[in-house]
């Protein structure tokens, strides 16, 4: 604002004495407007400065919480430390964070069994929040505000979900903490910085009672121009200051700032009585001044023109160097009225931005620098692509296997298609940029010059998200060409020592049999001759089903492709094998539909399916216990499920499960019941030969669930 230099105001004084009070008090009244529209926008500048500092030390705690929640993940996950070593770790952990008191723990279905408390516990809901849930299911950790600050995040053991941790920072201690920082800016007021949640209703006060009461904001004047809180959520700060009668019914002067990645908006306000005192007290001083004269009345008007120009201009310069981010500018703090608390406020706001700027700037480049030097010295072949699709980084072994020129792309990137030659890899790098899946697994078998055969590289593409956003693309794939080699050899080996068997099986199985059938022999030969016929037919049905998998896994078996009815097939094979539970006094539970959608694929392959997990329900569970076979239509997929109340699985034997040849024998009583190791492999690669998947639910002693599912 450029305010009248001395002379013309000396001139407009002798004018406005010779046009009397009236026309003096309404030039008066205008530069005061005038002055109220600037203080405004310069208290609008303070109050968002203000606001930021608040939310950028809010992220701060909030990331606090999330890095003390996965701390407390990987500990639970050390199997090899003591229940005691757990709680102490985890209580040492938690004495550095002050504004937490409790970490709760939940299992998978988000029921709380277990909490760490420190001190004045904070109530923990006793079944996990489903908003935290549903975040949790594309990022690491997530964050809640409703009647609490939640944190929330997974826990595993052994790489296998486990469940839910949260915990809730004090809403008392945030509302003490934000009163400090009122106090700070507004000369010992600890009210005039509060935060509400999502739904724009009071979340944290220094009056607790007021808080308690959660009143709403909105359509108080606050949030002109917004219908609906979302809105607010997704929207930027105001440009100016709002006038509004506040939640004690006062007239406030303040602006708000919504913070979408912790859902609250922090609002920063002022009684009106006192944002505006300076220009108040001016409008009485010239309504008093035109009143005593008009000599006294030009007096004050330029007296009050250069007493307030300088500090305004200063804070309007200061405010624009804030928006430019520029925080090295201070005010002078020298000032004993009413501008002195707010350079001083300004000062400590701009310091705390730039040393959290400095913070950030140095991280980034450290973290930025052990990136780079871990995917270079990397055993495997890494490439790393931004969200732009350009690749900013490519290892040595990468380039090999793929002929890339190796230059130094973290300055300038390069856009991949232009980059990369090898047109499968390009393929694939097109897909994961369009999938929405976070890890995407890659196979390439690639040429490389001067060699004879070709190599074979898996891995994986993996999608790095930050706030439900890609940022980044990270590839990394090893050369595995060995491995499969030894795979396809072995495989040949047992195929053709298996197809060999069958000849001499079935001599040992046609002479015994006639030695049973024959009369004449005494009865101990006949009983020798029973074993050997039994043993070689056990014998001859483990080569059948290695060389039908064997056939499947090759290619050499096509999968028919005709229409049927899922629970048709399911209803038939247990009744045609019903016998088998009916033997060991099981008692078979059979929760079909009545009608279901027409699926295409193979029924006799599939029946064989059912008939290998219903028999193997029936065989490894004790006898009188229940066998329970259910079929559910989901909207893109079928799902079966057999579940057994029989001897359980260890977590460690679930891994190799569905491999060739392996039996889990953790229970002693397993190892008395014959098998051949080859039926749940089989299961496995019929299933995913129709495009579905397989899978077990299972504890030791305490039975299992298998299920597979079959796309529609």
């Amino acid at each position: 604002m450029k305010l009248p230099s001395l002379n013309f105001a000396t001139k407009l004084a002798i004018a406005l004495s010779l046009f009397a009070v009236l026309p003096l008090t309404l030039v008066g009244y205008s530069l005061s407007v005038l002055n109220l529209n600037t203080l405004k926008n310069l208290s609008r500048e303070l109050y968002l400065a203000v606001a930021k500092n608040v939310a950028l030390r809010l992220e701060q705690r909030a990331q606090d919480a999330a890095k003390l929640l996965f701390d407390t993940a990987q500990i639970l996950d050390n199997r090899s430390l003591s229940p005691s070593d757990v709680v102490h770790m985890i209580s040492t952990s938690m004495a550095n964070y002050p504004d937490i008191h409790t970490i709760g723990v939940y299992d998978e279905q988000g029921q709380l069994i277990d909490a760490f408390v420190k001190s004045s516990p904070a109530p923990l809901p006793k079944v996990f929040p489903q908003p935290l849930r549903a975040g949790l299911d594309s990022l690491p950790s997530v964050l809640h505000v409703a009647d609490e600050f939640q944190v929330a995040t997974k826990w595993m053991i052994d790489k296998k979900f486990a469940g839910y941790l949260l915990t809730q920072l004090d809403h008392r201690a945030l509302a003490s903490w934000i009163g400090e920082v009122s106090a700070q800016t507004f000369s010992g007021a600890r009210d005039r910085i509060y935060l509400l949640d999502a739904h724009l209703r009071l979340f944290a006060h220094t009056d607790t009672a007021l808080a308690a009461q959660h009143l709403s904001l909105l359509g108080k004047g606050l949030f002109e121009g917004f219908q609906q809180p979302e809105d607010v959520l997704r929207a930027k700060a105001v440009g100016v200051s709002r006038e509004y009668i506040g939640v004690r019914s006062e007239a406030m002067l303040g602006t708000w700032l919504a913070v979408p990645s912790l859902q609250v908006v922090i609002v920063v306000e002022e009684p009106q009585r006192i944002a505006y005192f300076s220009v108040h007290e001016m409008q009485r001083r010239v309504l008093y001044g035109s009143l005593a004269g008009i000599v006294l009345s030009i007096g004050v008007s330029v007296f009050l023109a250069r007493w307030l120009n300088t500090p305004i201009t200063q804070l309007v310069s200061a405010a624009q160097r804030l928006i430019s981010q520029d925080f090295s500018f201070r005010l002078p703090t020298q000032r004993h009225d009413e501008f002195g608390p707010v350079f001083r406020a300004y000062n400590d706001a701009a310091e705390t931005l730039e040393r959290y700027q400095k913070i950030n700037i140095d991280r980034v480049i450290a973290e930025r620098n052990k990136l780079d030097a871990a995917l270079r010295q990397a055993s495997d072949g890494m490439i790393v692509l931004d969200a732009a699709q350009r690749v900013i980084l490519v290892n040595h072994l990468f380039a090999k296997w793929f002929s890339l020129h190796e230059k130094d792309l973290s300055a300038s990137p390069e856009p991949f298609e232009y980059y990369i030659t090898h047109e499968p890899l390009r393929r694939h790098i097109e897909s994961v940029y369009a999938c929405s899946d976070t890890v995407v697994p890659a196979e390439f078998r690639v040429q490389m010059v001067g060699e004879v055969r070709e190599i074979v590289l898996r891995g994986s593409f993996v999608r790095v998200l930050h706030a439900g956003e890609l940022i980044a693309v990270l590839g990394a794939l090893r050369n595995v060409t060995k491995e499969v080699e030894i795979d396809r050899m072995k495989t040949e080996l047992v195929s053709l020592v298996a197809h060999e068997l069958r000849s001499p099986l079935a001599t040992i199985n046609g002479f015994s049999s006639f030695i049973i059938e024959n009369p004449a022999l005494p009865s101990d030969t006949r009983e020798i001759a029973t074993i050997i016929y039994k043993e070689s037919e056990r014998l001859g049905n483990i080569v059948t089903k290695f060389l039908d998998l064997n056939r499947i896994e090759s290619g050499r078996t096509e999968i028919q492709r005709i229409a049927f009815k899922l629970h048709d097939v399911i209803r038939t094979v247990v009744e045609i094998n019903r016998p088998l539970a009916d033997a060991k006094h099981i008692r078979v539970e059979l929760a079909l539909p009545s009608a279901s959608t027409t699926l295409s694929g193979d029924p006799e392959l599939i029946g064989q399916v059912v008939l290998n997990l219903f028999s193997n329900a029936v065989k490894y569970s004790p006898p009188n216990t229940t066998v329970r076979i259910q079929m559910l239509e989901h909207q893109h997929e079928m799902e079966v499920s057999v579940q057994d109340e029989g001897y359980g699985i260890s977590a460690s034997a679930k891994e190799k499960l569905f491999s060739k040849f392996f039996r889990a024998v953790d229970d002693e009583r397993v190892r008395s019941v014959t098998g051949t190791g080859l039926g749940l492999a089989f299961v496995k690669e019929v299933v995913e030969k129709h495009g579905g998947k397989v899978g077990v639910e299972s504890e030791l002693y305490k039975g299992s669930r298998f299920w597979f599912t079959l796309p529609k």
